[in-house]
């Protein structure tokens, strides 16, 4: 990652509160976790980008997804007391070039690094798909440090994951978080 992560390498995850919450309850959850993220010796700040992904199965799902807030904004606005560096997760298949690019600009200005995700399964219907949301990068906004998403199951099920890897280097991504 860039000087600005430094040798970040102990991150901690989070998601941002749902968009029907209250903006009282929001800013109460913020500093619930604001306190939590200060008492840990975590090097960054994963703010996660939810999306619905019951197109990846057919399987019922525990609870029903519920949107939640832009996590860019969380990230800044309701975290912004937390010190450390703070890596934004953005699914981009919903979002136009444009869109993702004024994105990345203010993630850029605030200082924050980017994982960029495609849509949860094949079937779904995408305006961007990441290989262009990573060439957009590339061409609009290479300073944003840019990371991937290394899944080791997906691996063992499919193989392949150390090609999706170095593609991913290729494309920019300078760190990977691995999630199970």
């Amino acid at each position: 990652m860039d000087s600005g992560f430094g040798n970040a390498r102990l991150t901690y995850g989070i998601t941002p509160p749902k968009i029907s919450y209250s903006e009282e309850k929001r800013r109460d959850t913020a500093a619930l976790q604001s306190a939590r993220i200060a008492a840990l010796p975590v090097d960054a700040l994963v703010v996660y980008d939810l999306q619905d992904e019951s197109s990846r199965t057919d399987a019922k799902r525990p609870f029903p997804f519920l949107q939640a807030i832009d996590p860019l904004t969380y990230a800044y606005e309701y975290l912004g007391g937390v010190a450390q560096p703070k890596i934004v997760y953005r699914s981009v298949s919903g979002m136009t070039r444009e869109t993702l690019v004024a994105w990345l600009g203010r993630l850029h200005e605030l200082g924050g690094a980017a994982v960029l995700v495609g849509a949860p399964s094949q079937s779904q219907a995408v305006s961007l798909r990441l290989t262009d949301a990573y060439r957009a990068r590339l061409e609009e906004a290479a300073g944003v440090p840019l990371g991937g998403v290394l899944i080791a199951e997906r691996h063992e099920s499919r193989g392949g994951e150390d090609e999706r890897v170095l593609k991913k280097v290729e494309h920019g991504c300078s760190f990977f978080i691995s999630q199970a």
